[in-house]
């Protein structure tokens, strides 16, 4: 019986994906007021943390189940979804009662954040 050898081929397409999901994909998140006008009358800005948490501070009492996210990431071209729906930012709409985990790719590479509300 022979030995089978696997062989993993790093590409430079691999590698710089690697590197843009693995160093902070994501460069910003908030919600706007401009977004969300009948909900918010200041920006929330999220801070993201270094174990992929985004936490984000509203006013107490403010209806977290239709907010508009406004997110940045470092590459475009970067598909960003929730489970499987696509999020576009400034525009999706989502309900942040729970924590909503964001999941980035770049070709086979994935980065996930959880926000927290």
């Amino acid at each position: 019986m022979g030995i089978n050898e696997c062989k993993l081929i790093k590409t430079k397409e691999n590698e710089k994906n690697t590197s843009i999901i693995g160093n902070g994909a994501l460069t910003s998140f908030a919600f706007l007021a401009e977004k969300n006008a009948e909900i918010i009358i200041q920006d929330a800005k999220g801070v993201i943390g270094d174990d992929n948490i985004i936490s984000v501070t509203v006013p107490f009492g403010t209806a977290v189940t239709s907010l508009v996210a406004s997110f940045e990431t470092k590459e475009s071209g970067t598909a960003v979804k929730i489970v499987d729906v696509a999020q576009e930012s400034g525009v999706t709409v989502n309900d942040f009662t729970n924590p909503v985990t964001y999941s980035l790719s770049i070709g086979e590479v994935k980065k996930d954040y959880t926000v927290t509300v």
